[in-house]
């Protein structure tokens, strides 16, 4: 449901896999519209958080491997995604009113 709501124009979406169950709902914005997508769910009360600890070398303590601009992947996730959690409560309603405001998000 929720990768058949968001608009593929703003969001790169994965393959559709039916053979695991997701503990998250990544979001992955094609424009670097993030902090606006960041500030649209937490004004809606939705939590999100940054992707497997996002690009590590922002961190001082990371510093002696590089900085950011090395690791161009890690820093492609760190600007553009996020992950919005899942849990047993979560119904279809709940589904599109998430991609309803990560759509209108612009």
């Amino acid at each position: 449901l929720f990768w058949s709501q968001l608009d593929k124009d703003l969001y790169y979406l994965p393959p559709k896999q039916v053979s695991h169950s997701a503990f998250c709902l990544p979001i992955f914005r094609r424009d670097k519209a993030t902090r606006l997508v960041k500030k649209t769910l937490a004004k809606a009360g939705i939590e999100h958080r940054p992707i497997i600890g996002s690009n590590l070398l922002h961190k001082p303590i990371f510093a002696k491997y590089g900085g950011p601009e090395d690791f161009p992947n890690a820093e492609w996730i760190h600007q553009r995604g996020c992950y919005a959690g899942l849990h047993l409560d979560v119904s279809p309603a709940m589904v599109r009113e998430l991609t309803d405001l990560l759509n209108n998000a612009q």
